[in-house]
Formats: C-alpha cells, sequence, structure tokens
C-alpha cells in the first residue's frame, strides 16, 4: 500500500522545499529536493516601474494577454519619485507613463503612483502571508521571505510569464541555515544582524544560488520589520532566497494587519516549517551577543 505519509517521513524537506512542493503542479511525489525542476503556481508577481520599463516589451511580444490574476499582481512606482524629474525629464516621465498606462488597461487592484509608497515595505505589511509564492522583478523580492514566503527575484520576462500564466518552472535550490544563538544586545536589530552575518560568512559565496533558511532560538527576539531587513539582504549574502519559519512574532503581526482584501484576510494560510533531519548543504551558528553596531542608521 502506498503511504505518502512515509515517503515524507523518509524524505524530509526544508522549509522553502516545503512551499515549493504543496505549490508544484503535477508532482509525481509529495516530496521534492535539490535539483527538482517543478512547475508551481505563483501566488503574487510584483515589480516597479523601472522593472516594468523592459517588461512593457515582453508583455507586448505576447500580444499584451489577460493576465491570470489582476488581483494579484502589484506594480508600483518607487523609483522615478523626485517632483522635479518627474516635472522636466522626458525620460522619467516616459518610464512612469507606461506603467501608468498598464494599470489603467489591465485592471489591476495593485497599483501604486509617484510618491504614494515603496514598493517591497508596502507589499510586506498589507499583502504577503506565510506559504506564499511571490515572484518579483528585484532582487530584493528576497525581503517578503521575513513573513515566511518563499520570495525571489527573477528576470522581467520571467515575471511577464508568470502574470499571464500564474505559474512558473523553477528549479528547487540546495539550501544552508543559519541558525542565530544568544541574545541581541539593546539597540540592535535586523540590520546589525545580517551584516554581522555577512561578515562572519562573505558575500557571495556559501550562500550563493542557494536558500537561505534563518533559523535558531534567536529569531524570536527579532520583529517582523528586522526579519525584512536580514531576508532583504539575503540579496547581498548571495542567496537566491531567505526565508523565516512564522511562529508567535509573525501571527502577532498579521493579527494586527489592516484587511486591505477581505477574501485575502479570509482564506486559509499554510505556515510550514522544515523536517527535522532536512537536506541543508551547511549549518553556520551566528551568536547574536557579540553584535555591535555598524555603520551609520
Amino acid at each position: 500500500m502506498y503511504s505518502g505519509l512515509m515517503d515524507r517521513t523518509a524524505h524530509p524537506m526544508t522549509l522553502s522545499q516545503k512551499i515549493l512542493a504543496a505549490h508544484a503542479r503535477n508532482l509525481p511525489r509529495p516530496w521534492v529536493q535539490a535539483g527538482d525542476v517543478l512547475q508551481v503556481s505563483v501566488d503574487w508577481t510584483i515589480a516597479s516601474e523601472l522593472a516594468w520599463n523592459g517588461m512593457e516589451r515582453t508583455y507586448g511580444l505576447l500580444g499584451r494577454p489577460k493576465l491570470h490574476d489582476k488581483e494579484r499582481f502589484f506594480l508600483a512606482v518607487d523609483h522615478t519619485v523626485d517632483p522635479v524629474t518627474l516635472a522636466t525629464d522626458k525620460w522619467a516621465q516616459k518610464l512612469v507613463q507606461l506603467s501608468r498606462d498598464f494599470a489603467k488597461e489591465s485592471g489591476i487592484r495593485h497599483f501604486y503612483d509617484a510618491n504614494q509608497t515603496i514598493l517591497h515595505t508596502r507589499f510586506y505589511r498589507d499583502l504577503v502571508r506565510p506559504g506564499d509564492v511571490v515572484l518579483g522583478a528585484d532582487s530584493h523580492t528576497s525581503s517578503h521571505g521575513g513573513l515566511g514566503a518563499f520570495s525571489i527575484g527573477l528576470g522581467g520576462a520571467d515575471i511577464v510569464v508568470a502574470m499571464v500564466l500564474g505559474s512558473s518552472w523553477i528549479q528547487v535550490p540546495e539550501a544552508i541555515a543559519v541558525e542565530y544563538e544568544g541574545t541581541l544586545p539593546f539597540g540592535i536589530a535586523g540590520k546589525d544582524v545580517i551584516l554581522r552575518t555577512l561578515g562572519l560568512l562573505g558575500r557571495n559565496t556559501v550562500a550563493m544560488e542557494r536558500s537561505v533558511e534563518y533559523r535558531g532560538p534567536g529569531v524570536y527576539q527579532l520583529s517582523t520589520d528586522s526579519r525584512f531587513a536580514i531576508a532583504n539582504m539575503t540579496a547581498e549574502f548571495g542567496g537566491l532566497n531567505g526565508i523565516f519559519e512564522a511562529d508567535e512574532v509573525t501571527a502577532a503581526w498579521l493579527a494586527g494587519r489592516a484587511a486591505e482584501d477581505d477574501e485575502l484576510a479570509t482564506s486559509p494560510m499554510e505556515g510550514f516549517r522544515a523536517d527535522e533531519g532536512a537536506p541543508y548543504v551547511a549549518k553556520y551558528e551566528v551568536k547574536l551577543g557579540e553584535i555591535e553596531p555598524i555603520g551609520p542608521r
């Protein structure tokens, strides 16, 4: 008798692998491993006006098809925001107008014009949820792993295809675990923690093209904003994505979030955890008590 439970027990998975397995289409077994190439359902695609400039060409070449879900594409003008530049620079005006025109044409729900918001901050605080798969046309899309999402930056063409099809092809990455131990000194926050991590382990070294899963008893001291900063700078670490398991800190944050969309606020949400014995390529310990403030705030 076939037992999916036995398969999962015999093949433990990391947090990122758990999320990808849950989103995989036509998966022949209930587990995935590094190197597997999966077609996965995508919960969100996100971009800035700077990225949309290149994405617009791909979208046009595809024949400007209907979006898979116009409620799940998030577009923010947050790079071209200086009022003088917007008023005088013809290239900047064209850049912003392309996004405005697309937002009107497609009827997307989540479009934010210049000086209304910041792309990653707004999306993180209002919409992303644990267990989501998020693809963005920006390397710092990794930020959203702070709330337990599998969130990666890809090229603009990849994002266009995902926003049209609602799915993408992803190769399951190897993973490392960064384990935070000890107690944070007073006044130390997420930026200090990730800078210390980079100082100890090096940029574009052990994390390169891998999932980075931030774990250990020390993470419970980190606010959701600190986790955002750490996951954000996973891009500087060289990682494909950075991610924290959803916990009581995450739950408290979500409970206080304003429900911008009733359907999203009430729909089921999954908080995944890595299995015991998950196949990390390596584990690295970082002692929080040894961290000192680094550079200007």
